[in-house]
């Protein structure tokens, strides 16, 4: 018989040759308590932690440090926000490639990826479920998240008052159900209530926490396990809302083996007793889902299986498709399903980095308070010598020195803290995390461009290749979470995109498309991201001379650089293709236009260019002109103002003459300051006032010798 001709005929499994080979399965699997799995993955927790435990453990001598380095959070924290940005920075991180050409498939494919979308980041809040898969990654390993999709039902209860009987039919019309009958009030308005049962299905996306999870002890990284499954523990009133019979299962055998865990995991406060029961129904079971692949009913093929037992009964026994469960390793190994984890790098370095710590806290402890030297032999009071306070008293006999002294410690010399730097550069290389990577290290400032920038390429290689592996885990996420949409989703949807409702029909899609993750996208600083787009534009330019590029290259273009500089809606600043495009002559002679007019826009620009350096070039001429003439003004202002000024004094003195003899001087003098501001009218009236004739003064007769009569003073 030539092989796989024809399948090989078993026995059918019967239940409970099932329930014996998943109670094996648990015991004997990857990952369950007391293995060594377990054991590195609690270790790593308590080291993000920083718990003064296991190897971080405080010294037995009293008063000497505890102090735990944080080296595993430090980089775990560092590397997270580094590798989810590439994941929700853009709309574009996920995209469903259509198996078929043409338009419609096109536009099917775009629907699928915004429908996608919308059930992981919107509906299962997905930036919280990528952040915990991928933390559970870098620290514990492998990370794990589980897609199913389960019913929901739907009671809702509405209470009407002062309605009409048209407004009951519309109410009516959509699908509710009256309670009980109307109550009608005086105006013939009715009162009511109405219920609303449905049922729906939901698309649900969590993170499993790998304490839990349950792998084959055969499992190679990159290939499916024959069995997976998660073991965990919830309470009584959960499982009978699932569905299962606690009749005869007793109550007590809920396994807490994995507790440590647990513990690491809650942090070294704790958050509460989980053997705690605030009620009967509150009382805690070990409930395992698993999924093995086994030939059931004994037809030659292995299908998967799902099984349910809870503390080692199987209650449910069920063929599925697939497993529901997705895994992520940043760092896989050849051959082996459980490869390493950042964590796991960076474990070693704060071992050293704690304990080198400590000892440089101690020294500088010893070296502020040094010990002290007490001779047996003198009389010194030894309370007095051990109350170290300042202005204390020392009581004794003798002369100090001979007495007591304090015993010197030597300083640590400068090997250790090059021993620090080493241990941190050490990390560095072993995590592919470095401080420039951060934006931390202020003698990057010093350093040349060039010298930063292969220190940063070369990290950035190593987390690009983390969030490529990523991909991987996240790419079969979306893919089983498509299947289920197409599997379950019977009828229509909505979802919005770009701020319209859009309605989608999942099942229409069943086995249309691929799934492709981009992580191209998201790397390096935004300003980069954007150089490296804005850089494409000259070439385009040539490309649109050449013919090569058209207006959708450049759309992709706007497009792109929109998205990096993390606007969330491109359609705000460019279509997706052109509108109404062009025949290709038309787009040849749009070119010849566009060449033209950037022709002569560039003549006017030297010819505007020339004549602006020209009215420069007068402007500083006649500016220079401008202030030779205010010069040559001001000159012959202050000349015009020494002259009026010379003949005002002598006017002045002429007046002053005049006055002396007549009993208005002061009058006089008063009305020259008044009339000095405008010294050409007082020039005018003082010689009108000489050339007017005397005026006889009443009770003086006429005398030659009087040369001013009061008069005139008077009418001045």
């Amino acid at each position: 018989m030539a092989y796989g001709t024809e399948a090989i005929k078993r026995e059918p499994i019967t239940e409970s040759d099932l329930e014996r080979m998943a109670r094996e399965f648990i015991a004997s699997s990857l990952g369950g308590p007391d293995s060594e799995i377990s054991a590195a993955r609690e270790r790593n927790v308590r080291a993000y932690n920083a718990e003064p435990t296991g190897d971080f453990a405080a010294p037995e001598i009293d008063d000497r440090s505890s102090f735990v380095s944080s080296d595993v959070a430090d980089t775990v924290d560092g590397m997270t926000p580094q590798l989810l940005d590439v994941f929700v920075s853009s709309d574009n991180a996920l995209e469903c490639e259509a198996k078929k050409p043409g338009p419609e498939s096109e536009a099917a494919a775009k629907q699928a990826t915004g429908y996608l979308n919308h059930l992981f980041y919107t509906r299962n809040d997905g930036l919280n479920v990528l952040h915990d898969w991928i933390q559970d990654a870098e620290l514990q390993k492998v990370g794990f998240v589980k897609v199913w999709a389960e019913k929901e039902k739907e009671d809702d209860q509405s209470e009407y008052e002062g309605q009409t009987e048209d407004q009951l039919a519309a109410i009516l019309e959509d699908g509710a159900e009256l309670a009980a009958e109307p109550m009608v009030d005086e105006a013939g308005l009715l009162t009511f209530t109405t219920t609303n049962k449905s049922t729906r299905t939901q698309f649900r996306v969590a993170c499993v926490a790998p304490n839990k999870m349950r792998v084959d002890s055969n499992a190679k990284w990159g290939a499916d396990p024959n069995a997976i499954g998660e073991v965990d523990q919830l309470p009584k009133f959960k499982l009978e809302e699932m569905g299962f019979d606690l009749t005869d299962i007793g109550s007590g055998g809920a396994a807490l083996s994995e507790q440590g865990e647990a513990d690491a995991l809650l942090g070294p406060d704790g958050q509460g007793d989980l053997e705690g029961d605030l009620h009967e129904s509150h009382r805690l079971y070990e409930y395992a889902e698993l999924y093995l692949r086994l030939d059931v009913d004994g037809d030659g093929v292995a299908e998967w299986v799902q099984l349910c037992l809870v503390n080692g009964n199987l209650l449910s026994n069920e063929k599925v498709d697939d497993h529901p469960y997705s895994e992520i390793c940043l760092m896989p190994r050849s051959h082996a399903f459980f490869g390493d984890c950042p964590a796991d790098r960076a474990y070693l370095i704060q071992k050293e980095q704690t304990n080198l710590a400590r000892s440089l806290f101690d020294n500088v402890y010893f070296s502020t308070n040094q010990r002290t030297y007490i001779n047996t032999r003198a009389k010194v009071n030894i309370d007095d010598i051990l109350d170290n306070r300042p202005g204390g008293i020392v009581r004794g006999e003798g002369p100090p020195g001979d007495a007591f002294g304090p015993i010197p410690t030597i300083p640590i010399n400068q090997t250790s803290w090059q021993l620090q730097e080493w241990l941190s550069v050490k990390l560095e290389n072993r995590t592919g995390f470095t401080r420039y990577s951060q934006g931390m290290d202020s003698d990057s400032l010093n350093k040349t461009a060039t010298g930063v920038s292969i220190i940063t390429s070369k990290s950035d290689m190593r987390l690009r290749l983390m969030t490529r592996f990523a991909a991987q885990g996240i790419r079969k996420m979306f893919s089983k979470l498509l299947k289920l949409a197409t599997q379950h989703q019977n009828g229509e949807d909505w979802f919005k995109v770009n701020g319209e409702w859009t309605p989608v029909n999942p099942f229409e899609w069943r086995d249309k498309f691929n799934i492709k993750i981009n992580v191209g996208l998201g790397h390096g600083t935004k300003e980069q991201q954007a150089q490296r787009v804005m850089a494409m534009v000259p070439l385009q330019q040539m490309g649109v001379q050449l013919g090569v590029v058209r207006p959708e290259h450049i759309a992709n273009t706007i497009r792109l650089f929109a998205e990096v500089n993390e606007f969330k809606n491109p359609d705000q600043f460019c279509d997706e293709a052109p509108q109404g495009v062009p025949n290709p002559e038309q787009f040849k002679q749009m070119q010849q236009q566009v060449q033209q007019d950037m022709g002569k826009a560039q003549e006017q620009i030297g010819q505007l260019t020339q004549e602006n350096r020209q009215l420069q070039a007068d402007k500083v001429t006649n500016e220079a002109k401008l202030d030779l003439k205010d010069t040559e003004l001001s000159q012959v202002k202050l000349q015009r103002d020494d002259e009026k000024w010379v003949a005002g004094m002598q006017k002045q003195d002429e007046q002053a003459q005049q006055t002396e003899k007549q009993d208005s001087a002061a009058q006089l003098e008063a009305e020259v300051v008044a009339l000095s501001q405008q010294v050409g009218q007082l020039t005018m009236l003082v010689t009108s006032l000489l050339q007017q004739p005397p005026t006889p003064m009443e009770g003086a007769g006429t005398d030659a010798g009087t040369d001013a009569p009061a008069a005139p003073t008077e009418a001045l």
